[in-house]
């Protein structure tokens, strides 16, 4: 005769499911926390990247149409206005070039770039040889 043979089945006792399961989700809550930091840095990342651009925006149109002119409202959003002042530059500069040379002279813009609510947002320095009756 022949002994029959047990089966042997190995099963999950509760604490070992229970280990598993608390490790599961502690991965699980870190893995949403770094995806939630990354997203808050990507929009952060962006919104900057959008204000720098039109700040450079806002430059280039100075610099090619003049200081004195009036930036158009439909190139930024709504709400958002920029202005530029025009200084001379002095600072740091040899006496030699501080003079105009044949009418002229290096000067400095300054672009500043505003929301809706009227808040500075950002502003740029830009110097540009002009001339000397522009400023």
């Amino acid at each position: 005769m022949q002994k029959r043979q047990k089966k042997i089945v190995n099963r999950f006792t509760l604490v070992e499911v229970v280990i598993a399961l608390a490790i599961m989700g502690l991965l699980l809550s870190i893995a949403l926390t770094i995806t939630g930091r990354t997203k808050e840095r990507t929009i952060r990342s962006e919104r900057r990247w959008a204000r720098q651009h039109l700040l450079n925006l806002c430059s280039e149109y100075f610099l090619l149409a003049g200081h004195d002119q009036g930036f158009p409202d439909e190139i930024l959003p709504n709400g958002f206005s920029a202005s530029c002042t025009i200084e001379l530059v002095e600072e740091g500069l040899p006496d030699y070039a501080i003079e105009p040379v044949k009418g002229w002279i290096l000067a400095q813009y300054k672009i500043e770039l505003y929301d809706e609510i009227g808040t500075l947002i950002g502003k740029q320095y830009v110097d540009k040889i002009v001339r000397e009756d522009e400023i």
